[in-house]
C-alpha cells in the first residue's frame, strides 16, 4: 500500500512496494491474479463458495468515490468468482447492504452456519468526523442469497481496534487482530470459542505467537496451521508470513515461508488449499497491495502408490523329515544365493530377484551320515519395478532428516527428482534434507523424470511412502 495510505487501519497496515518478479527456477508459480487491478489496493482474500472474497478501496462507482476523514479512498468487501483452474470472472461488490460510507473488510465466511464475519468502521455517521473511529467485527446472516441481521461482535470497543477475523472449517473458532490494552505487542492474535451459542472471553495466544511487534492476517488451514503475518524482526522485507499450530494445548514457536511466498516486499493474507497445491496471497512487490495466486510445480498426485516392499524374504522349515526327529541331527539349509545357515526353521533374505533352488541337509551326529536333499523349495524371489524411497518411518519435529530417492525400471534412467512432502513444501534433487515441524503422519511423494528414451521419449513415474514425525517433549 502506498505511504499516503498508512492510516488506513494504522497498526494493521505497514506496506511498502519494490519491483515484482516470477522466478524462473521456483517450484511455484507466482503471479498477479488477473481481477486484482494495478490502480488499487487488493488484499485479504478468503475463499467463499465458487469464488473469493477479497477487500479492495478500488472505486465502487465511476462518479463517486468515498473517502475517509484522512482524504484515504474507503475499503469494501468484493467477491469474484472462479472460472476454472486458470481464470476469473469480473470482480463486484458483495452486496451494497453491506457497504457504508466507511471501511468493510478484511472477511471471513463460516460456511456451517452462513454467517459472515468482516471488519467495519464502529462510527458509520459520517457527521462526525472528530471522534476517533475504531475498527470492530460484524456478523451477517446470509438466507435465501439476502445479507441480514447485521450484528456487532460483542468484544468490539471504542477505544481500541478489532479486526481480521478467521474461522475455522467448524465455525466454533475464532481467530482475530486487537491492539486492546494488554497485549504483547502493537496489534496481537486472540482467540474465542464459540459454546452454547454464546463467544467466550477471548484469550491471547501469547508470546510463543505473538511478539513486540504486529501480527496480523490470520487464516486457519485444514491441516491445523494457524498463518498470519508479522513485521517482527527478522522479516525479509516489512510483513512477512508465518505459520504455527497448537500441539496439546501449547502453541509452537512460529515458522517463517520462505521465498518464494516471503519477499523483501510486504507479503501477507496467505490462505491456501487442502493439499497446498494451489492458494493466494497478498503482496506489495509490484507497488501497490495486490492479490496472486501460487500453484506448485510439483502438485500432489493421488495417482501415486505406496511404495512396495519387495517379497525377498522367506521363512523356511521342514516337517516332513519323519524318523529322524527323534535321532539328534543337525539341519543345514543351502538358500541357492552361496549362502547357508543352520536350524530346523530359518529365516532368509535374498539380495537380488532371480531363482533360487533351497535344499536342506541333514547330518546324524552320531553316525555322521548326511542325507542330502531331505527337502528342497524352489524359490522365486521377483523384482518390483518402481521409484523407491529410502527414508526413515519416523522422525523428530524441528531435526533435518536426509531422505533419498531412486528408480528401479528397466531401461529407466533418472533425470529429475521432484519431492511434495505433504506438508506445503516441495523440493528438487537427489537426495534431499528436511525438517519436519508439524507432529503426526506425513505423506512423501517422489516424482521421477527419465532422460529421453530411444525414441526421445521421457517417462515419469512416482512414489510414495509416510513419515511419521514425533514432537519432541
Amino acid at each position: 500500500m502506498r505511504k499516503q495510505n498508512k492510516k488506513f487501519l494504522v497498526i494493521f497496515f505497514i506496506l511498502a512496494g519494490i519491483s515484482g518478479w516470477v522466478s524462473s527456477q521456483s517450484l511455484y508459480e507466482i503471479k498477479r491474479a488477473t481481477f486484482s487491478t494495478p490502480v488499487a489496493d487488493d488484499y485479504a482474500p478468503v475463499f467463499f463458495r465458487n469464488g473469493l472474497l477479497f477487500t479492495s478501496n478500488r472505486r465502487s462507482s465511476a462518479l463517486v468515490t468515498y473517502e475517509s476523514t484522512e482524504g484515504i479512498p474507503t475499503s469494501n468487501i468484493y467477491f469474484v468468482q472462479r472460472k476454472d483452474s486458470m481464470s476469473w470472472g469480473v470482480a463486484r461488490l458483495l452486496d451494497k447492504s453491506l457497504a457504508t460510507l466507511f471501511n468493510e473488510g478484511p472477511a471471513c465466511f463460516d460456511s456451517v452456519h452462513n454467517i459472515l464475519y468482516f471488519t467495519r468502521n464502529l462510527n458509520t455517521d459520517r457527521k462526525n468526523k472528530t471522534q476517533v473511529n475504531n475498527y470492530g467485527i460484524f456478523t451477517a446472516q446470509l438466507q435465501n442469497n439476502v445479507w441480514t441481521n447485521v450484528k456487532p461482535f460483542p468484544f468490539n470497543n471504542p477505544a481500541y481496534k478489532t479486526g481480521h477475523p478467521a474461522l475455522t472449517l467448524s465455525g466454533d473458532t475464532l481467530f482475530f487482530v486487537s491492539d486492546q490494552p494488554g497485549g504483547k505487542g502493537k496489534a496481537d492474535i486472540y482467540i474465542t470459542i464459540l459454546e452454547q451459542g454464546k463467544w467466550t472471553e477471548p484469550e491471547n495466544l501469547g508470546s510463543e505467537v505473538n511478539s513486540d511487534s504486529s501480527e496480523l492476517f490470520p487464516f486457519w488451514h485444514p491441516s491445523g496451521r494457524l498463518y498470519f503475518a508479522s513485521n517482527r524482526p527478522g522479516t525479509m522485507g516489512g510483513l512477512d508470513i508465518y505459520y504455527t499450530r497448537n500441539i496439546n494445548g501449547k502453541w509452537l514457536n512460529p515458522m517463517q515461508l520462505k521465498a518464494p511466498f516471503n519477499s523483501v516486499a510486504d507479503d501477507f493474507g496467505f490462505i491456501a488449499d487442502k493439499t497446498f497445491t494451489y492458494g493466494l496471497l497478498t503482496s506489495s512487490r509490484e507497488g501497490r497491495d495486490n492479490i496472486f495466486t501460487f500453484n506448485s510445480m510439483i502438485p500432489v498426485n493421488p495417482g501415486c502408490k505406496a511404495m512396495e516392499a519387495p517379497v525377498n524374504c522367506f521363512m523356511f522349515y521342514e516337517t516332513q523329515s519323519r524318523g529322524i526327529d527323534t535321532i539328534p541331527v543337525i539341519y543345514q539349509w543351502d538358500f541357492g544365493d552361496g549362502k547357508q545357515a543352520f536350524g530346523h526353521t530359518s529365516e532368509h533374505c535374498y539380495d537380488n530377484p532371480g531363482t533360487y533352488l533351497a535344499r536342506l541337509n541333514v547330518t546324524d551326529t552320531i553316525t555322521g551320515e548326511v542325507r542330502h536333499d531331505v527337502a528342497t523349495y524352489l524359490v522365486e524371489v521377483v523384482k518390483v519395478e518402481q521409484a523407491v524411497i529410502e527414508a526413515p518411518d519416523s522422525c523428530m519435529a524441528g531435526e533435518p532428516v536426509k531422505i533419498s530417492g531412486g528408480v528401479e525400471i528397466s531401461g529407466f534412467i533418472p533425470a529429475q527428482y521432484l519431492w511434495n512432502f505433504g506438508d506445503g513444501e516441495v523440493m528438487e534433487g537427489n537426495p534431499v534434507e528436511k525438517t519436519y515441524y508439524d507432529p503426526g503422519i506425513h505423506r512423501i511423494q517422489l516424482s521421477v523424470i527419465s532422460e529421453p528414451g530411444d525414441q526421445k521419449k521421457i517417462q515419469q513415474t512416482c512414489i510414495t511412502k509416510n513419515i511419521k514425525v514425533l514432537l519432541n517433549k
